[in-house]
């Protein structure tokens, strides 16, 4: 093999390789990146779907969820899913419309539970919001919500 015909075909090597990895990565959805996917869910415009796409990770069927606004704590388990929707949207309704800008965030990541922090800001108010996410098998569901 001439040294032009080895440069060749290592080029084609490591083009085969990164072209791999790059096509895994499109098809493979890490752990990670669904936490990222609840993150960017709870920040934002307040909207009717963005609050749909939250509570997507709340199911008190599968993971009991503490609620933390402020001061006031709930506890929402089996047989609460609709209640504790509800509420959400309740309380999520006087600032509707607002558009919640992250400042500063942050994801770490365990085996069976992720923590999200966020400090959030808009013309309404500057919350900081923290998240406690448990996996379920595929499902990374929210066990608490801290907002202060």
């Amino acid at each position: 093999m001439t040294p032009q015909h080895r440069q060749r075909s290592v080029v084609v090597a490591v083009v085969a390789v990164l072209g791999s990895i790059a096509a895994y990565r499109a098809l493979v959805v890490t752990d990670r990146d669904r936490v990222e996917r609840f993150a960017e869910a709870v920040s934002g415009e307040v909207t009717p779907a963005r609050i749909d796409a939250a509570l997507r990770y709340v199911d008190p069927e599968r993971q009991i969820v503490e609620l933390t606004a402020y001061e006031a704590t709930q506890t929402y388990g089996p047989g609460q899913r609709d209640a504790l929707h509800q509420q959400v949207r309740e309380r999520l309704r006087a600032v509707a419309g607002a558009r919640f800008r992250v400042l500063r965030r942050s994801i770490t990541m365990g085996p069976a539970s992720a923590s999200v922090s966020m400090q959030l800001f808009s013309s309404e108010a500057a919350p900081t919001a923290d998240y406690v996410l448990r996996k379920h098998g595929g499902d990374w569901l929210v066990e608490t919500v801290r907002v202060r």
